[in-house]
């Protein structure tokens, strides 16, 4: 809710959204997507109809009000130097997990300086195999040229599309069969990037 009024308010943006059919009522996942601007959260939040928690920098929960708010809602702080930080973070995505919620990552692990997809990291799909819990593949544009990487400023008029691809499982098989459909969730989320900025 807030997430859209935020959206709505503004009158440089609007939202796009397909594929909500592809969520399932009652499941929870692990929602992983492409991460091109810090507005990413702002537009999944407004276009998935899921209850959701996301990891994010330690020092973002430090910001006045902002940060303070983010932390009485329960999202995840992760401190990126430390080991333990990254631990703990884990233990709090299974917990959050087993009690239904979703959880929102971002494989790349931080924002992407050209726009393209880069490599994923294992964890969130490790995770999903873990907690018995499907990933939810979510592909957005649109954010990126509206607040670029180490900006502060809103750009331009922007449509903010967010893709919602169908749920895959990471149950059955081993490491090597992980990366496999680590990659393979990889490229079908490159793919359909591609026929978003195609169709424009």
């Amino acid at each position: 809710v807030w997430a859209t009024a935020i959206i709505n308010w503004n009158p440089l943006w609007r939202l796009a959204v397909n594929g909500r059919t592809n969520i399932q009522k009652g499941k929870n996942y692990i929602i992983v997507a492409n991460h091109q601007s810090l507005l990413d959260i702002l537009a999944v939040a407004a276009a998935l109809p899921l209850h959701f928690k996301f990891l994010a920098k330690r020092e973002l929960f430090y910001i006045p009000f902002m940060g303070w708010a983010m932390g009485l809602a329960g999202y995840i702080p992760v401190d990126r130097s430390s080991h333990d930080s990254g631990k703990k973070a884990v233990f709090r995505i299974s917990d959050l997990l087993k009690r239904g919620l979703s959880v929102l990552l971002f494989p790349e692990g931080t924002r992407s300086p050209d726009g393209k997809i880069h490599a994923f990291k294992m964890g969130a799909f490790k995770l999903a195999r873990e907690n018995n819990v499907e990933i939810l593949p979510v592909v957005i544009e649109g954010t990126g040229p509206a607040l670029p990487k180490k900006s502060m400023l809103l750009r331009k008029r922007s449509i903010f599309v967010v893709s919602i691809g169908k749920p895959v499982s990471m149950t059955e098989g081993g490491d090597s069969s992980l990366d496999e459909k680590k990659e393979k969730v990889r490229h079908e989320m490159i793919a359909r990037l591609e026929k978003i900025r195609h169709q424009k």
